[in-house]
């Protein structure tokens, strides 16, 4: 892991670490973040069959709590035009994939995501991709960007890793706005009132 400017860099290497072939980067919040709020990032995801480069909010045993998570990008390096939503409550998927119109592998894009106690909204450079209207979530989870590779597990939908040199996801202007929820309009504001999102 890298930091230049405002730029932040995961860069997958064929050093062993903990018991695997290869060493990459996560970056996470310390603390749980309370749900309801507009995430965002610019992400430029790393090329390549059996690679993964995401952007998500996570929770599970490891913080004592069920599996809660809203994917907000994942790009698979094996198909860098389509991003891939999700989110699980109490570990139950709902994953939905998105086409794009680009390579999200060959310059920086904006994805968003906007998340209230009763709707979840997708967005990829300013535009509503994705609307899910249901209870979400309402436990605290962390904030997540990681780039990794994946195993003989997973390659039936990844495809197979094969290390030829160091690879990279690059990430910058990640971003929590908590939303501030009164008078039962789901509104997503900012302390002042403001409306967020889009």
């Amino acid at each position: 892991m890298s930091f230049s400017g405002d730029t932040t860099t995961l860069t997958l290497t064929n050093n062993p670490a903990s018991g695997k072939p290869y060493r990459s980067g996560e970056y996470r919040t310390e603390q749980l973040v309370e749900p309801y709020g507009y995430y965002s990032v610019d992400m430029k995801a790393a090329p390549g069959a059996g690679l993964m480069s995401s952007f998500f909010t996570y929770t599970g045993s490891t913080d004592g709590q069920q599996h809660d998570e809203n994917d907000i990008v994942e790009i698979l390096g094996l198909d860098p035009y389509t991003l891939r939503t999700n989110f699980w409550i109490n570990d139950v998927t709902h994953e939905e994939f998105i086409p794009l119109s680009f390579d999200a592998t060959a310059d920086f894009h904006n994805y968003a995501l906007e998340w209230l106690p009763n709707s979840l909204r997708w967005y990829v450079d300013g535009q509503l991709v994705r609307e899910y209207l249901g209870q979400t979530s309402s436990i605290p989870q962390r904030i997540l960007i990681n780039l990794w590779a994946g195993d003989a597990a997973n390659s039936s939908w990844m495809g197979s890793f094969n290390y030829t040199q160091p690879v990279s996801a690059q990430y910058k202007n990640y971003s929590y706005q908590p939303a501030v929820l009164s008078d039962g309009t789901n509104a997503l504001t900012d302390e002042s009132g403001n409306t967020l999102g889009l």
